[in-house]
């Protein structure tokens, strides 16, 4: 499991679901924050920022609550830590897991909290909410990934604008497909294969010069921090 050992025997893995779903919705919030304060204030005394990604999926797993996962999450999150020193992870592949979710509105909402970007699609399996990856480029997908690209790089050139000197969005192409020699690597990682994630880059990129080109040649500083 993520951030934890390679795997839970059953009856280990049941009994930490029991131990969290004690807490409640409003105490994982509470403690979120709190962590949330404390973080700020070492970026405060050491000019620095942090950014929290969205939970990832959006809805619940077992029974255990979430709380960065809407609108409303965010909202009450920075509501409680105000500090422009915290900001949030635009993953547009949680975010958009979420059919009540609309990318755009993240974007009109807390533009300037997005300190970092990881564009990727998904494509819904059901009307239950199921969902897998999907290209970042074509095929069927829940959300065109160059909407997400136009909205990110449209709040860049508003932070130009406006004078703001941190203005630009770095970002990592997220969740790539496994192609070529991936496909014979031991170690590969589901999501991150390495030409998997050249590619995506190249296509984002292809993204961001052809809504350039459309905008009469402005450029965007919208960039890449590589694909590892």
């Amino acid at each position: 499991m993520p951030g934890g050992p390679g795997h839970y025997e059953s009856g280990e893995f049941h009994a930490l679901l029991a131990a969290y779903q004690q807490l409640g919705t409003e105490a994982y919030r509470r403690n979120l924050i709190d962590f949330l304060g404390e973080v700020t204030r070492t970026c405060e005394e050491e000019g620095a920022v942090f950014a929290i990604h969205p939970d990832d999926p959006p809805i619940p797993l077992c029974g255990l609550p979430r709380i960065a996962s809407t609108l409303d999450d965010f909202g009450k999150i920075f509501d409680a830590v105000p500090s422009p020193a915290a900001g949030m992870i635009f993953c547009s592949g949680s975010l958009g897991s979420r059919r009540d979710n609309v990318l755009a509105d993240f974007v009109a909402a807390f533009g300037p909290r997005i300190f970092y970007a990881l564009p990727r699609r998904i494509r819904f399996r059901d009307d239950l909410g199921s969902f897998t990856e999907a290209e970042h480029l074509g095929g069927e997908g829940a959300f065109d990934l160059r909407d997400v690209i136009a909205l990110l790089t449209s709040e860049e050139a508003r932070r130009r604008e406006a004078g703001v000197s941190n203005w630009e969005i770095p970002y990592r192409a997220d969740h790539a497909c496994r192609i070529l020699y991936d496909q014979g690597r031991a170690d590969f990682v589901p999501g991150y294969s390495p030409v998997g994630l050249v590619k995506a880059t190249a296509e984002l990129r292809g993204m961001i010069h052809g809504l350039d080109a459309g905008r009469g040649g402005a450029t965007s500083n919208f960039r890449s921090c590589g694909s590892g």
